[in-house]
């Protein structure tokens, strides 16, 4: 299965730089159509997994499973942290794994009268490069 994406010009060096730029197989076909270039699909699929993949291992450091655990353990609801001026989008990063400020982290203990250890636990990581 493959899609097509039109180069903007006929020499187009620049298209297929970036294409191979970040890795994709691509093959450049002139068959009645001029100036399309044709990419794996399943190529591509996997190469947006892999970069997932790799943007999520960066965060696999700092869990925030004790932040839910807590919550669930004291009956606090995230619409109640929202009511008490927890911003929605913390919420979203952290159920996402994603980072947080120290500001956040500081708000968070205010309002769930809680500590760090409460909300993260860091995991080392065998391969980390320090």
């Amino acid at each position: 299965m493959q899609f097509c994406i039109p180069e903007p010009h006929s020499d187009c060096p620049a298209a297929v730089s970036h294409i191979t730029s970040l890795g994709l197989p691509y093959a450049k076909v002139n068959k009645n159509i001029d100036n399309i270039l044709f990419i794996d699909i399943i190529a591509f699929i996997n190469f947006l997994l892999s970069s997932v993949r790799s943007i999520l291992e960066v965060h696999k450091m700092i869990s925030y499973e004790p932040f839910w655990h807590y919550i669930r353990e004291h009956g606090i609801s995230t619409y109640r942290l929202i009511n008490d001026g927890i911003n929605p989008d913390v919420v979203q990063r952290l159920r996402s794994g994603k980072n947080i400020s120290v500001k956040t982290l500081n708000q968070l203990c205010k309002v769930m009268d809680c500590t760090v250890p409460d909300i993260l636990v860091y995991i080392p990581d065998d391969n980390e490069d320090i």
